[in-house]
């Protein structure tokens, strides 16, 4: 049906092309592009020259620092091959490439504001001076190289071209074929295994190219992914709902990196009449409020551990945003104010370039406070519920006790898994009446280095009465985020990490295992399965954070997933969050009835937000379902087909294929919000 349904959508497309008629996409550029029509339009330069020259602050004094800090007597180099090693190392023209591009735009925003022609010969030269020399990149940083820097090429080329500068038409014919034949051939596949700041900035500047050489296709390529970017790529990818970063776990430079980068598409986007600003509830802004409020000292709701690597630092990233939410949206970003306030006295061309003639009319009074979307915060850290006698009936176990011994004699009481680093050479196995409990996410529970196996397991397949609550439960071969977390959650995404499953309950028949409580549990990294229960009734699973479950170990793709529920009945999956399962699902129901699945969020999975498949008597309300690389929901028939499935009241954003896709028998979906989805 899945196939069906996207050659359907082949032939359509394929069809209104033989017809002479665009298959439109929402959110996509047909207009004719405005030109100049990057950072800034006509209006927006004209504004800045004009508050230059009568003297207005911050501009002047803005001005007169580039003034001062751009050399004449610069001399250009270039390379036929640039090539730069992760965090620039082993640099082969990669200095002079990024030194150059900033060089050649500051000449020319002063050549449009004083009109001097030193500052546009200057400019002439170092464009002409790539444009005839550069043949190719290599080395880790590539792409990066291009997305970076290559914007500023493209700003300064714009306002070259687009005034009476002097370039010629052979030179100017001479940049497109760099742009064509080594800038987009670099970077039009972006970089879906990298950090979400390179694919942010690689869409600036596909943005700009696009302008630049009047190609819609190749806007609007970097529109798509903006909207539903792979990986780390796009806004929803990088920028949580509630405003937390893809990078908020590593450190403040690739934050404020990433965030910049992305204000700058909307930049370019607002200045060709695409509103990327208002997109996913005013993502752009939550990411701002929520990174300003922390590097100004306050504490933020997070998931995974905050890095504080950097966070002194201040980039130069905060005046756009604030202006436009304050000036276009009415919002007062009080947090990014304070933070663009700080870097008031260095800035130069920053500030210039994010000049709109809006901020001529900037009311700073009577403004809106943002007002964040909700997002599923983390939970209560406590181990065990309220009351006295339970905690002084609790078994507790240190990290290098043995956690099975004090289950196997437990009979009826907790266990409680103090804080710290529990390792396990083989899996722990519960039986019926087993209560087990952590202090939060401090408690760690892992296999050891060398074991391939799940982490719990069931000891009988009748098990029952048995809750697992308050504890982080890790499948990488470490535990913490360490310095890049998108290498080491997990190093997976290299082909070098075990077979591991998180928890793993199963029985032979429906209903033989009973009353399954999981609460409060950080399953995370696991290359098979978070959890997978099957043949179980009553079964809650409330409170936890699935994330980064589900690769493509053997027996292959698409088979793990965060959580994968089948043979169930009577289940409720409640205020949890299932993201970024890099080739699964948030949730794969199959073969079940009576289920219940509310206030939950499922993003960033790399199939579907929530995945049915033959499934009876099932309720799926009030969830956020966002940026999944395939449909929101999926209701897919196996061999009986879904029946009586209710879907109400979810806001299903961003995802690479339908909103809700498939049929059931007895569907009824009412009050859902969706947007911005592939085929909506």
């Amino acid at each position: 049906m899945k196939l069906i349904k996207k050659l359907f959508v082949l032939v359509v497309a394929a069809l209104l092309v033989a017809c002479g008629q665009e298959e439109k996409v929402a959110g996509h550029l047909y207009e004719p592009f405005v030109h100049p029509g990057m950072f800034q339009n006509s209006e927006d330069l004209a504004f800045l020259k004009d508050c230059v020259l009568a003297g207005k602050e911050p501009w002047l004094s803005a001005y007169n620092r580039l003034k001062v800090e751009t050399d004449t007597n610069f001399t250009v180099k270039s390379f036929n091959y640039v090539s730069v090693g992760a965090y620039g190392a082993n640099s082969i023209g990669g200095k002079e490439f990024s030194s150059a591009a900033k060089y050649a735009y500051s000449c020319a925003l002063l050549w449009y504001v004083t009109g001097e022609r030193i500052y546009a010969e200057q400019a002439i030269k170092v464009l002409n001076a790539w444009s005839y020399a550069l043949w190719g990149f290599d080395g880790n940083n590539a792409k990066l190289n291009v997305g970076l820097f290559g914007q500023y090429y493209l700003n300064a080329a714009e306002l070259l071209k687009h005034t009476d500068s002097g370039w010629s038409e052979r030179d100017v014919k001479q940049f497109e074929r760099m742009l064509r034949t080594v800038y987009y051939p670099t970077i039009k596949d972006f970089f879906t295994e990298a950090n979400g700041n390179w694919d942010a900035s690689m869409i600036c500047t596909m943005l700009c190219m696009g302008v630049f050489l009047d190609d819609h296709d190749m806007f609007n390529r970097a529109v798509e992914r903006f909207y539903r970017g792979d990986g780390n790529g796009g806004i929803t990818k990088y920028i949580y709902p509630g405003g937390q970063c893809q990078e908020t776990t590593r450190d403040w430079d690739h934050v404020q990196l990433g965030l910049g980068e992305f204000a700058k598409a909307c930049q370019v986007a607002w200045t060709q009449g695409l509103d990327f600003y208002s997109v996913a509830d005013h993502r752009l802004a939550q990411g701002f409020e929520y990174a300003s409020r922390f590097l100004l000292g306050y504490k933020v709701p997070v998931w995974g551990d905050i890095s504080y690597r950097y966070r002194e630092r201040v980039h130069d990233i905060y005046r756009s945003v604030y202006n436009h939410y304050a000036a276009v949206e009415g919002i007062d970003l009080t947090n990014t104010k304070q933070m663009m306030d700080k870097s008031a006295e260095e800035t130069t061309w920053e500030l210039l370039s994010a000049t709109r003639h809006t901020d001529g009319c900037l009311n700073r009074e009577n403004l809106d406070a943002l007002q964040v979307a909700q997002m599923i915060r983390p939970a209560e850290t406590g181990a065990l519920p309220a009351g006295g006698a339970v905690l002084e009936n609790a078994i507790v176990v240190k990290p290098g006790d043995n956690i099975q011994e004090a289950i196997d004699g437990s009979v009826g009481r907790w266990v409680v898994l103090k804080e710290g680093v529990h390792v396990l050479d083989k899996p722990l196995q519960l039986h019926s009446g087993v209560r087990l409990a952590g202090e939060g996410r401090q408690t760690v529970l892992m296999l050891a280095k060398e074991c391939d196996a799940p982490t719990i397991i069931n000891k009988d397949k009748n098990m029952s009465n048995v809750i697992v609550r308050s504890l982080l439960i890790e499948g990488a071969t470490k535990p913490g985020t360490g310095f890049d977390p998108n290498y080491e959650r997990s190093g997976r995404l290299y082909g070098n990490a075990p077979s591991r499953e998180g928890i793993v309950f199963l029985s032979d028949s429906v209903g033989r295992m009973k009353d399954i409580r999981l609460e409060n549990l950080t399953v995370q990294n696991f290359t098979k399965n978070g959890v997978m229960i099957s043949g179980a009734s009553h079964v809650w699973v409330t409170r936890c954070d699935f994330d980064n479950n589900g690769s493509a170990v053997v027996p292959g793709p698409h088979f793990h997933h965060n959580l994968r529920l089948a043979h169930v009945e009577d289940v409720e999956v409640s205020g949890n969050r299932f993201d970024s399962s890099l080739w699964g699902h948030g949730l794969e129901l199959s073969v079940s009835k009576r289920v219940r699945v509310k206030e939950n969020e499922f993003a960033r999975n790399a199939l579907c937000g929530i995945y049915c498949g033959d499934v009876q008597d099932v309720t799926i309300a009030s969830n956020l379902i966002e940026g999944n690389s395939a449909s929101g929901i999926n209701l897919e028939t196996l061999m009986d087909g879904c029946f009586n499935v209710r879907i109400e009241n979810n806001e299903i954003f961003h995802n690479k294929g339908y909103a809700i896709e498939g049929l059931a028998k007895s569907v009824l979906t009412a009050d859902n919000i969706s947007n911005a989805n592939l085929y909506d």
